[in-house]
């Protein structure tokens, strides 16, 4: 851990993780399951996803195919389709009568998906397979001087 420059806020080396889960007791199973090896932030609705990705890094988004408006294909095209954001993996996660949903959000994107419940072995798996190669830019505030 390393503190950063401007306002002395904590950073970790860990990968940290956006959980975009409406239903509390599923995000406190995924905190739980992936916060030794990740920093999880966890929220229940688009707009609160938004102002965390503008506040913090992210190495992968995992989506609740089931959220309500707006609807999850939406907010993975508009993740693809940010510059900030569009490298960013995204793994869904849907029930498992979603099929023909699970099959649209793979011809959208690359991502990859889970069903509900997910596994917890498949889904730290599919993480760390994800986590891996994703290069992220430090952001200039955050660059120690040489």
């Amino acid at each position: 851990m390393r503190l950063e420059p401007e306002n002395d806020r904590l950073i970790s080396s860990k990968p940290h993780i956006l959980i975009l889960e409406d239903t509390e007791s599923e995000k406190i199973i995924y905190r739980h399951l992936l916060a030794f090896e990740y920093n999880v932030t966890s929220v229940a609705s688009w707009p609160e996803a938004q102002k965390a990705l503008a506040n913090d890094t992210y190495h992968l988004v995992l989506i609740d195919l089931s959220l309500p408006d707006p609807e999850s294909f939406a907010i993975c095209k508009e993740l693809k389709t940010n510059q900030s954001t569009k490298a960013l993996p995204i793994i869904f996660i849907t029930p498992k009568e979603a099929l023909r949903e699970k099959l649209a959000s793979l011809s959208l994107t690359e991502d990859d998906f889970l069903s509900k419940p997910a596994n917890p072995l498949q889904l730290k798996a599919k993480i760390y397979a994800r986590v891996r190669d994703v290069k992220i830019e430090t952001p200039p505030a955050l660059k120690l001087a040489s």
